[in-house]
This record gives structure tokens, C-alpha cells and sequence, in this order.
């Protein structure tokens, strides 16, 4: 019997030897650290000297389990009431310091945990960070640069693409013109989103600049900020930081302002991406800024770092790049909007293979960029005319946003135009010696290149050089009467064609205003004959002359 039950204990110590040495290499398989092999190395010796000693152990067991099962027994029932309160007071000590050791330990790792926010924050901060959006979008901690560089280049005059209704630009863009962006919009863009800032540490020093030429040209403004924060109060101060620096670019409190949630800053250390992003966009809205809006990756929202709901879907723009885009794709509409590319180029653009631009298209109404902001401008003169001819009565403005008025100014008066300037909503002005004019086409127009051959002020009288004739509109479309060389003419004012052109305004109707055809009659013309009176008596000794200018002297005459 004893050898039976030998037998049965040594199987039964060789199965649990067994059970642990299976465990040992589960872990080697689920597990690739180096402190996995110890462990796995330190089970199997566990196992070993477990084998070694078997046989002693069960005699051992064997023979004392026979010879004092009976007093075993009553020395259990005899004690039970004892060792039980014992182990209860026993146990309630063990569970209290186990209570206070682990709220001691929670404490200094949540300590360790706000030390090494702040520690990587500062290192931001005094790295001065400036990402590219979609940097990391693509995947947490991984630069979506590997995947740029596997996704098709994309070209802005192929019809087989997703919508291009918005493109976003920062200071690795550097300065756009509004030919530029005029350019881009005849591709059919509608709106730019400019990044504005970074942390709380940097300002894109192009902005300003790209939003005004933005503006000019007819697009619709958003803003995007660049997250680094590490905890709500964070969140709250690069919210301040954002809306300040959008304040100094001009940009008003409807403007769609984007937390660009996407740098593996924002998740590293189980930080909450989601609390602390809410943050950010809640301190928006308490600062004036009621067009929030979200940027972020569509692998945070797979892996649940962001829920979205929290933002409404329709103010949330998703970052997902196909490797082959096709018309066909509507990627992320249940959302507001869907990057699907940092790899679009625009043919026309100077070096434009070497200038790519992320692009995106919108499905809501809140993030649609179909109605741009700014003037029409092919109703106004975007670079210098040199001269223009004020075609109303108008006014000079001491400052762009036409805020102070300067000197009247006549119709009819020709003006020398030294450049263009924007106001702060787009507008385009016409710089000048005597103020701000404005650059509508409807107001102002460009003088012909050669008006210096005209007359553009009125030269009271003129003289017919030539046979000519008069006209009965500015344009010269309608004939009038035929007028002789050497006519005296009474001019009235001076009026433009439609083209730019000089005529003058004569009681016979419009006359040519060319300096070759017409002269300006001396200003005492009244003291000489300008009509023949047939014949004159000569008053004094005086001399006959070969020409008109009195160059050449003829004979004398008494």
C-alpha cells in the first residue's frame, strides 16, 4: 500500500514539475524581455531540484501520514478556535499596512507621473519644437514620413482625385503670393488653414503674411495649433496661447480654429489624450472662439485615444492617406472633413515639384470651405497699374482698412499708383502719394501706357493741328462733324473711353486729346487773331518770317 501510494506522489510531483516548465516556455513565447528568460531559467531549476528531491520527500510524507492521522486530527480540532482568531487579527494587520503601502506607492507614482510631464514638456519647450501636420498623424509614435513616402504623388490638374477643397500650409511652405493662391483656387481650392502656433513656445513667423494673401485671394481662412500639452492646465495655456496669436494676425472669433491633436506627446505615459484635448477646446470656446474644431489621425480613433462625439463629428477633420486616391473614395464621411494627402502638387506654381502641400476634402456644412471669404477679385487691380484715372467722384483714405478718410478726389483726375497693399479682411488698396485709393475696377482704371502723349488735365483751348473730326461719345464709335486744321477749340473737361483713353469734352462734341493732333493754346490766345480777318494793317516796322516758329527770317516789312 505504501508503495501504491509512493508511486502515486511521485507522479503527481512530476506533473506539477512538468506543469511548470510548460508555464516557463509560455512565457518565452509571449514574451521577448530579458527578465522573461530569468524567470523562464529560474522555473525550470525550480522544476529540477523539485524532481531531485521527490523520493525522500514522499517516504517522508508517506510514513508520518500513517502513523498520526488520529492525533493530527485532535490537535487541529483543538486549536481551531485559536489559530482562527489569531490568523483573522493577522490578517486585518497584513490588509491595513498592505492598504497603506499601496496608497504610499500610488501617490509616488502619481507624483513620478506629474514630474515626468512636466520634465518632457520643458524638454519641448526648450527644444522650440515646429512639426509638420500629419507628422505623426498616421500612426502614434510613428512619423508618417515612412508613409509619405510610399503614397503616390498627386497632381492638382488630375480628374481622378478626391475633393481638393482645402489645403494647409506653415512656415515650411514659407510665403504664398495671391497669384500664387489664385493659382491653387483655379484648381478649384476654396480655403486654407494656416498654422498659427506650436506649444506654447512658437509662432509661424509666415502667417500673417499667408493669411492676408489668403484672404486676397478669395479663400476662406481656418486655424490650425500644433499640440505638445501633457495635462489639462497645459491644454488651457496653449488654448490662450492660440487665440492670442490668433488675435494678432487679424483673424476674427468666427474663424474655424483647429486643436491639432496627433503628437505621441499628448498619449506617452497614459496621458489622456481625450480629457485633456476637451480641455484645450472648451478654454477656446470660453475665450470668444466658438468654431472650435479637431484634427487628429484615424489610428487614434481606431485604438480609442480621442472619441470624437465629444466635439461633434461634423467639427472633427480626419488625417487617412490611400496609397492610390481615386475619385471614387469618401474615406472618414462621418466626420467633417478627411486629409488624404501631403503629396499634391499644383502644375503653375514656380518649382512646384518641389513644393507639395497636404490636401483635403470636406463633407459638413461647419467645415465646408465652398464659401470663401475676401472680394471678387477680378474686380480689382491685385498689382500696380502705374496710373489709374478715377472714373467717380472718390476719396483718399489715410490707412488700408479705409477707417480715415483723407482728400476728396474729382472724376476724371489721373493718379500715380506707387504699389498695393491689403486691408485686414482682403481688400485690395491702391497706395499713393496722397493716401489709400481704392482698386475696383468699376472705380478706377488703369491709364494706357503712353498717356504721357495725351492731355489729361484740360487745357482750357487747343488748336487743330490736323484736319480731324469730332465724335459724338468718349468710345468714338458715333461721328460727328468734321473739324479744319487750325481751328481754335473751347474745351470743357476731359473724359476717358472705356479704354483708358484721354478725350477732350468740346461743345462740337469728343475730340482726340493726342498732343500731336491738338495743341494747348497759349494762355493770352485772346491777344491774337485766331480767326482770318482777311486782311491787317502792320503797325510797326516788323519782319516776315520762312515758318511758323519764327526760325528763319524773311523780309522786312514797314
Amino acid at each position: 500500500m505504501k508503495k501504491i501510494i509512493s508511486g502515486m506522489l511521485i507522479c503527481t510531483v512530476l506533473l506539477n514539475s512538468f506543469s511548470v516548465i510548460a508555464s516557463g516556455e509560455e512565457l518565452v513565447k509571449t514574451e521577448t524581455t530579458g527578465e522573461t528568460g530569468l524567470v523562464t531559467q529560474a522555473t525550470s531549476e525550480t522544476a529540477t531540484n523539485s524532481t531531485e528531491d521527490t523520493s525522500s520527500v514522499t517516504e517522508e510524507n508517506t510514513s508520518e501520514r500513517d502513523s498520526s492521522t488520529s492525533s493530527t486530527k485532535e490537535e487541529s480540532l483543538d486549536s481551531s478556535t485559536n489559530s482562527t482568531t489569531e490568523e483573522h487579527s493577522s490578517v486585518s494587520e497584513t490588509n491595513t499596512t498592505d492598504s497603506k503601502t499601496e496608497a504610499s506607492q500610488s501617490s509616488e507614482v502619481e507624483k513620478k507621473t506629474i514630474d515626468q510631464d512636466e520634465a518632457d514638456y520643458q524638454e519641448a519647450a526648450r527644444e522650440g519644437t515646429n512639426h509638420k501636420k500629419g507628422t505623426y498623424a498616421m500612426k502614434n509614435g510613428l512619423s508618417s514620413r515612412v508613409a509619405r513616402a510610399t503614397v503616390a504623388n498627386v497632381y492638382a490638374n488630375d480628374p481622378n482625385l478626391p475633393g481638393k477643397n482645402f489645403i494647409d500650409v506653415s512656415s515650411w511652405n514659407g510665403d504664398i503670393s495671391v497669384a500664387e493662391y489664385q493659382k491653387i483656387k483655379s484648381y478649384g481650392v476654396t480655403g486654407v488653414s494656416v498654422k498659427l502656433t506650436e506649444g506654447t513656445w512658437y509662432v509661424n513667423p509666415y502667417a500673417a503674411g499667408q493669411i492676408r494673401n489668403a484672404k486676397a485671394a478669395g479663400l476662406k481662412v481656418s486655424a490650425y495649433h500644433y499640440s505638445m500639452y501633457v495635462s489639462a492646465a497645459t491644454a488651457q495655456d496653449e488654448a490662450r496661447y492660440f487665440a492670442q496669436a490668433a488675435a494678432n494676425s487679424g483673424l476674427d472669433k468666427n474663424t474655424i480654429m483647429f486643436n491639432d491633436a496627433e503628437d505621441p506627446t499628448l498619449t506617452n505615459n497614459g496621458r489622456n489624450a481625450h480629457a485633456n484635448s476637451v480641455a484645450f477646446n472648451q478654454q477656446l470656446k470660453a475665450l470668444g472662439y466658438k468654431n472650435d474644431a479637431l484634427y487628429v489621425g484615424k489610428w487614434w480613433l481606431t485604438n480609442g485615444y480621442i472619441d470624437t462625439s465629444a466635439f461633434g463629428r461634423d467639427r472633427v477633420w480626419v488625417a487617412q492617406y490611400p496609397y492610390t486616391p481615386d475619385s471614387s473614395m469618401q474615406w472618414n464621411n462621418d466626420h467633417g472633413a478627411w486629409q488624404w494627402s501631403s503629396q499634391m502638387y499644383f502644375p503653375g506654381l514656380a518649382n512646384y515639384e518641389g513644393r507639395p502641400f497636404d490636401i483635403s476634402m470636406t463633407y459638413s456644412n461647419f467645415l465646408n470651405m465652398g464659401n470663401s471669404s475676401g472680394p471678387d477679385l477680378s474686380k480689382y487691380y491685385t498689382t500696380n497699374p502705374g496710373r489709374v484715372v478715377v472714373m467717380k467722384d472718390e476719396t483718399f483714405y489715410n490707412n488700408a482698412d479705409f477707417t480715415s478718410k483723407g482728400a476728396a478726389v474729382k472724376k476724371n483726375t489721373l493718379v500715380e499708383v506707387q504699389g498695393i497693399e491689403y486691408s485686414s479682411t482682403g481688400y485690395p488698396r491702391l497706395v499713393t502719394p496722397q493716401g489709400y485709393l481704392t482698386a475696383r475696377k468699376d472705380i478706377v482704371l488703369a491709364a494706357i501706357s503712353n498717356i504721357d502723349k495725351y492731355y489729361t488735365a484740360n487745357p482750357g483751348r487747343v488748336v487743330v493741328m490736323k484736319d480731324e473730326t469730332f465724335y459724338n461719345n468718349a468710345d468714338f464709335t458715333s461721328k460727328g462733324a468734321a473739324v479744319k486744321k487750325n481751328t481754335l477749340v473751347e474745351v470743357q473737361g476731359i473724359e476717358y473711353s472705356s479704354t483708358g483713353y484721354p478725350r477732350l469734352v468740346t461743345p462740337q462734341g469728343y475730340l482726340t486729346a493726342r498732343k500731336d493732333i491738338v495743341l494747348a493754346a497759349i494762355s493770352n490766345i485772346d491777344k491774337y487773331y485766331t480767326a482770318n480777318p482777311g486782311r491787317v494793317v502792320v503797325m510797326k516796322d516788323e519782319t516776315f518770317y520762312n515758318n511758323a516758329d519764327f526760325t528763319s527770317k524773311g523780309a522786312a516789312v514797314k
